[in-house]
């Protein structure tokens, strides 16, 4: 009987640190939560619908990748690939099919400064590759006046691009994520930013003055006032 008791509290108490945990998780951006591998990279893995090209390390102190984020911004990405699983088979924008989707950096572990991608430090932001005309996905870049992409992989990169696709999986992230901005009203903290500079590509937003064009990636992240006051996405 004691024992019981002994495991009833346990689990009472274990119960209640999850849940503040999630909380706590959900609210804080240096609480992050990693984006599980998928089956496609892993036996073991859990994701679906999704494949990561970050491979290196951009943790200029330790061993973490770019692939942690805040809780919600994580469990959106994981329903949007298993989703897509099904969407890119049946998408009439897909034809016969779509690719896996390609994920690049979200954060590090606890945020901050990292040697990748000096604008993903909150976990409240994430790349993805735009769509090519195979299966599994790999580098795009659809700047036409580019003969080279940076890597050196191949010599005419463009030429895999497929706007069709593209915009299939544009349409879907929009469904995982919002409310989106609506220009030309300015944007609103809490609102979403879509960032790609296909012109022919609707659903996108507008990226503010100074922002690189988006040649080779989707930049999809949450408008938020940082620490210098300034809002940014």
């Amino acid at each position: 009987m004691k024992r019981d008791k002994v495991i009833q509290s346990a689990i009472v108490i274990l119960s209640f640190l999850c849940f503040a945990y999630g909380i706590a998780e959900a609210q804080s951006p240096l609480l992050l939560r990693e984006l599980p591998n998928s089956q496609y990279e892993s036996p073991r893995g859990t994701g679906r619908g999704y494949y990561k090209y970050r491979s290196e390390d951009c943790d200029p102190v330790g061993n973490s990748t770019m692939y942690w984020g805040r809780f919600d911004i994580i469990a959106n990405i994981t329903f949007m690939g298993t989703f897509w699983e099904f969407d890119r088979f049946t998408s009439f924008e897909c034809g016969n099919y779509c690719p896996l989707i390609n994920m690049g950096d979200i954060a590090l572990v606890f945020g901050g400064d990292n040697t990748c991608h000096s604008g993903h430090k909150d976990g409240l932001r994430f790349d993805v590759r735009p769509m090519n005309n195979k299966l599994f996905q790999n580098e795009v870049n659809i700047d036409f006046n580019v003969s080279a992409n940076r890597r050196g992989k191949d010599k005419r990169p463009y030429t895999r691009y497929s706007r069709s696709k593209t915009q299939a999986f544009i349409n879907h992230i929009r469904n995982f994520f919002g409310p989106w901005e609506e220009p030309p009203s300015p944007p609103q903290e809490g609102q979403w930013c879509l960032w790609f500079s296909d012109p022919l590509v609707s659903g996108t937003t507008p990226m503010p003055s100074g922002v690189p064009a988006h040649w080779d990636h989707i930049h999809v992240g949450k408008w938020f006032v940082n620490e210098q006051g300034n809002l940014r996405c």
